[in-house]
C-alpha cells in the first residue's frame, strides 16, 4: 500500500473543500494510505524533518504551480520524496509539463501503476527558481489580474486588467545582453540544456487577446513571441531600478539588471506522460 501526503490550498476557488474531498475518496479507491493533509490556506508546510520522519512515497502537490513550487523549495533535497503535480489551481502549466492533458484520476492511476521520478530543469536567479518560467517586463502586470481572479474579486479584477493593460500597451524597454531590440516583456524558459527567451508581441489589443486564450490554456509561448536569445546564462536589462517579474505565474520583482541561469531542480517530480511536454 501506497503511503502519501496531501498539501492542498482551499484558497483557490478551484480547490475548494469538495474537490479536495473528491481527491481522497480516488486516493482511497486505489488503495493509498493518506498520511498527512495539509492545507496551505491554514497551515504551514511541515518541516522537513517531518518528511524525513514518515518517508511518505510521494507528496502529492493539488493547487496549482504555487503549491508544486512551494513544495519543491521546502522538500528539494537528497531523499525526500517525490512530487505528484496535481492539476488544481488556476494556473497548472506544470502538471501539463508532466501529465499532459490527463485528469487527476488517470495521472493518479499512472503515478501507481509506473512511477518515473526525475528533476526538472529549472531557471535559477537571485534568490529564486522557475520550473516553468519567468515572465519579465511590463506582462508581469497580468500577474494582479490573476491574483484578483484567484480571490474572486470582480472588481478588482477589472481594474488590475486596466493598469496591467495600459503597461502591456507601453512602449518596450526591456533588453536581453546579445540582442539590441526592446521588447515589452520576455518569456525565459529552460529547456534539457539552456535557458530560451522569447519576446512576448503585445503591440495592440489583438496581441493581447491571443495572448489571454494562450494563457488560458497554459501556455505562455500561445501569444505572438519571436525568439530573441538562448544560452546557459541571460542577463536582462530594464528602464527601472527594479524588473517586475512573475516567476511561475508569481508576482515577484528583481533587482535591474537580472542575471538568470539553467540549473535543475533538487526535488525531484513524478512524471506521467511517456514524453516530456513541451
Amino acid at each position: 500500500m501506497a503511503r502519501i501526503w496531501i498539501i492542498t490550498n482551499s484558497g483557490s476557488a478551484s480547490t475548494n473543500a469538495g474537490a479536495i474531498a473528491d481527491l481522497h475518496r480516488c486516493f482511497e479507491e486505489h488503495d493509498v494510505e493518506t498520511l498527512r493533509t495539509i492545507d496551505l490556506a491554514e497551515d504551514d508546510l511541515p518541516d522537513l524533518s517531518d518528511l524525513t520522519q514518515e518517508a511518505p512515497d510521494f507528496i502529492a502537490s493539488f493547487g496549482g504551480d504555487g503549491t508544486a513550487v512551494a513544495l519543491a523549495d521546502r522538500y528539494g533535497t537528497d531523499g525526500a520524496s517525490p512530487i505528484l503535480v496535481l492539476p488544481g489551481g488556476t494556473m497548472n502549466l506544470l502538471s501539463a509539463r508532466l501529465h499532459g492533458e490527463a485528469g487527476v484520476e488517470e495521472i493518479i492511476a499512472a503515478a501507481l501503476s509506473n512511477p518515473h521520478a526525475e528533476q526538472l530543469p529549472q531557471v535559477e536567479g537571485p534568490g529564486f527558481f522557475a520550473l516553468t518560467g519567468v515572465v519579465a517586463g511590463s506582462t508581469a502586470r497580468w500577474g494582479d489580474v490573476r491574483e484578483e481572479l484567484r480571490q474572486g474579486d470582480l472588481g478588482g479584477m477589472l481594474r488590475a486588467a486596466g493598469d496591467a493593460l495600459d503597461a502591456t500597451l507601453q512602449p518596450g524597454a526591456m533588453h536581453v545582453e546579445g540582442s539590441e531590440e526592446a521588447h515589452s516583456a520576455l518569456f525565459i524558459h529552460a529547456t534539457t540544456t539552456e535557458l530560451r527567451a522569447e519576446a512576448i508581441m503585445a503591440e495592440n489589443l489583438g496581441d493581447v487577446a491571443r495572448h489571454g486564450i494562450a494563457w488560458l490554456k497554459r501556455d505562455f509561448l500561445g501569444g505572438p513571441t519571436e525568439p530573441v536569445a538562448h544560452g546557459e546564462e541571460l542577463r536582462l536589462s530594464g528602464p527601472e531600478r527594479h524588473i517586475d517579474l512573475l516567476v511561475d505565474g508569481e508576482r515577484d520583482r528583481a533587482d535591474n539588471p537580472l542575471t538568470l541561469r539553467h540549473g535543475r531542480s533538487a526535488a525531484w517530480f513524478l512524471r506521467t506522460a511517456q514524453t516530456p511536454q513541451p
